[in-house]
């Protein structure tokens, strides 16, 4: 919603998507409390984890939502079907999860809406501490998508131009001025 060229992705549907994440959250928590008889515990149960937790939902939805900026721009995505490119942005959330998953079992939601189900799920329960952590799940995947964006947009997509033009000006055989290949290498990748 917030980079520059929004494509296909328009601001009003996701702001509604917003809502439709944060209003799944709430129903899947009464649901996981009917269903559950302890609560889904946060990885953070102790203040030993608050500072780790805030670092792993940031770095986390870092890179959730620079994959998804990837993968949703014509010039960087792998594959034009949709089924390939939501294979790649679901297995980027589970690798982001995994990739800064803590001690104890702490695996991160990286998602605020995914957050505030368990929060809830924990205060129907009165066995979990429900909203102590707020203040870390909330605010720090939206400071981590934030900060995606701002490198998508201001390192990313200039570092993509400048290759563009660098092959562009060398006519695309990736001969550089100072001599990246040689003649030799050259020739055997015109022959192929």
């Amino acid at each position: 919603m917030l980079r520059k060229d929004i494509g296909g992705f328009s601001r009003p549907l996701g702001v509604a998507y917003i809502i439709a994440q944060f209003l799944g959250g709430f129903v899947a928590s009464i649901i996981a409390a009917i269903f559950r008889a302890e609560a889904t515990r946060f990885g953070i149960d102790s203040a030993n984890y608050i500072f780790p937790g805030m670092a792993s939902e940031t770095i986390g939805a870092f890179f959730v939502c620079f994959l998804y900026l990837t993968q949703t721009a014509k010039k960087t995505k792998i594959s034009e079907d949709p089924a390939i490119t939501t294979l790649i942005i679901a297995s980027a959330y589970l690798a982001s999860m995994l990739l800064v998953s803590g001690p104890d079992d702490y695996l991160s939601p990286l998602n605020p809406a995914v957050s505030l189900g368990i929060m809830f799920q924990q205060a129907y329960n009165k066995n979990g501490k429900g909203f102590a952590y707020i203040y870390v799940y909330l605010p720090f995947p939206i400071l981590g998508g934030l900060c995606a964006v701002l490198f998508y947009e201001k390192v990313y997509k200039r570092v993509q131009d400048t290759i563009e033009e660098s092959e562009g000006l060398d006519g695309g055989h990736g001969h550089v001025e100072g001599g990246v290949l040689d003649e030799e290498d050259e020739t055997h990748i015109q022959r192929a």
